[in-house]
């Protein structure tokens, strides 16, 4: 019977944990540390008995390692991480049990947590990039390349958190590949620092990609690879990709807008483009029929679009409004203007000067502009 299951290779799949561990060509030591896996496996990080046979299949030769597994799982657990995340990482990565804390587990986590990752930042990241430990990888140099490149710690931490991938070891000789291509094409360094922390997924990208958004903003938005601008179409097509830039056009056609109209939108103002459809569709509505304003006036300022309708435009725009019933203002009083002001240079200019004539519209913006942030907290 076993040598026809040997003979089908399903052996190690039908055998229970205790013949595995009494198996007669096991030594006495290989068969201790075999337990001691298992153990952890099953006891420590809730395997089934099918889930640990396979996952010592995988380990193979490794299990006589004299490394203790518990004292990986309990380094993971100092950190934050919990059993199921645990059980995950060893699930990608076997031979993790086995690793030295000391002398390849610590050196790669002390390598995040000198940026200031928080425990809950270390658990998403290796949750992320679960790989982050197999086949010798070496993440320090990873993280002093992106030194380097941002300029500041804080930088690091928000492009990592939201890229694991940037610690990939080919990562430092891609994105610099990266980085020279787009400073060839007028990116000064300051933009391409605030393109990495902005799309870090972006900069992983091959050249092929990065030329093919370059050409679309020069062709299709008609931007200037000299312009200011042109940094901010980048931005926006390589943010959003074909699809859904198409997408995004057919939703400005349905506003009634010609392709010529569009375009002028794009390049005036890119970002635009990565607003929800329903943003500007809420805010189109909002400033064509319920403030009367011509699309063409819109169009015009596709910024307007891009506004906290509920927190800045609609409490603003009411200002505005008893401003200019009441006549207080000698000169006629423009809501665009109103609507790029800060919040301080707002209140300052438009409501601080009017609180003794209209002290009610004073409390009463504060108060609106209050609830709605507490609303989107």
């Amino acid at each position: 019977m076993i040598s026809r299951l040997s003979a089908n290779g399903v052996l190690p799949r039908l055998l229970s944990l205790e013949s595995l561990c009494s198996f007669s060509t096991v030594s006495a030591a290989a068969q201790s540390k075999t337990n001691c896996l298992l153990n952890c496996l099953t006891s420590s990080l809730a395997f089934s008995e099918e889930e640990a046979l396979s996952t010592l299949e995988k380990i193979g030769n490794r299990r006589r390692s004299r490394k203790e597994p518990n004292l990986v799982v309990n380094f993971f657990l100092n950190l934050g991480l919990n059993k199921t995340q645990i059980k995950s990482l060893v699930s990608v990565d076997p031979k993790l049990l086995l690793y030295d804390v000391d002398k390849t587990l610590l050196p790669k986590i002390q390598a995040l947590q000198d940026v200031g990752l928080s425990e809950a930042d270390l658990a998403k990241i290796l949750m992320n990039y679960k790989s982050i430990f197999s086949r010798g990888r070496v993440i320090r140099p990873c993280v002093d390349y992106l030194r380097i490149l941002l300029g500041s710690d804080e930088k690091v931490a928000i492009v990592i958190k939201k890229y694991s991938n940037l610690l990939d070891p080919r990562a430092p000789r891609i994105i610099e590949s990266n980085v020279e291509l787009l400073q060839r094409n007028g990116f000064s360094r300051e933009n391409v620092c605030r393109l990495v922390v902005k799309i870090p997924r972006i900069i992983l990208r091959d050249s092929e990609f990065f030329e093919g958004v370059m050409n679309r903003v020069e062709n299709d938005l008609g931007i200037s690879r000299e312009s200011k601008m042109f940094y901010h179409g980048f931005i926006a097509l390589a943010g959003i990709g074909d699809a859904k830039f198409k997408m995004k056009f057919e939703m400005f056609r349905s506003l009634g807008l010609s392709d010529a109209t569009i375009y002028k939108m794009l390049a005036r103002f890119p970002n635009i483009a990565l607003s929800s459809e329903d943003k500007i569709r809420k805010a189109w509505n909002f400033y064509t029929n319920e403030l009367g304003y011509a699309p063409d006036y819109v169009a015009a300022r596709p910024v307007m679009l891009s506004l906290q309708l509920e927190r800045r435009v609609k409490p603003r725009s009411l200002v505005v409004k008893v401003l200019t019933e009441k006549k207080l203002n000698k000169k006629k009083i423009n809501l665009y203007t109103a609507l790029l002001k800060s919040e301080s240079e707002f209140i300052d200019k438009f409501l601080l000067p009017y609180k003794r004539a209209i002290p009610g519209l004073y409390r009463s913006y504060l108060r609106i502009v209050a609830k709605k942030k507490v609303e989107n907290l």
